[in-house]
């Protein structure tokens, strides 16, 4: 299953009537250039998780989930691995 579909089908799993009303996906580009994901309402985890690579200054990525909220920040190329990050810390 693609990235893009595993976070289709995880949004319709939180809407709920309530959650979509104040939480939810934000896709944005970034001005160096870039891609920020964010995502919150997520229940908290027990530890906050970080992760970083930046292999020069057009290939880089950091995400991390922390107090119920995903921020994923990568170069042009990165949208993918950064859904696929959420994916796999929140099917921890």
């Amino acid at each position: 299953m693609s990235e893009i579909t595993w976070i289709e089908q995880w949004y319709q799993r939180q809407c709920d009537g309530n959650w979509e009303h104040q939480h939810g996906i934000k896709v944005e580009t970034l001005d160096n250039p870039g891609w920020h994901v964010e995502i919150d309402g997520l229940p908290p985890s027990p530890s906050p998780m970080r992760y970083a690579e930046e292999v020069s200054e057009t290939s880089w990525i950091r995400c991390s989930l922390d107090d119920g909220r995903f921020d994923g920040y990568g170069d042009p190329r990165r949208l993918q691995e950064i859904f696929a990050l959420f994916q796999r810390w929140t099917e921890l």
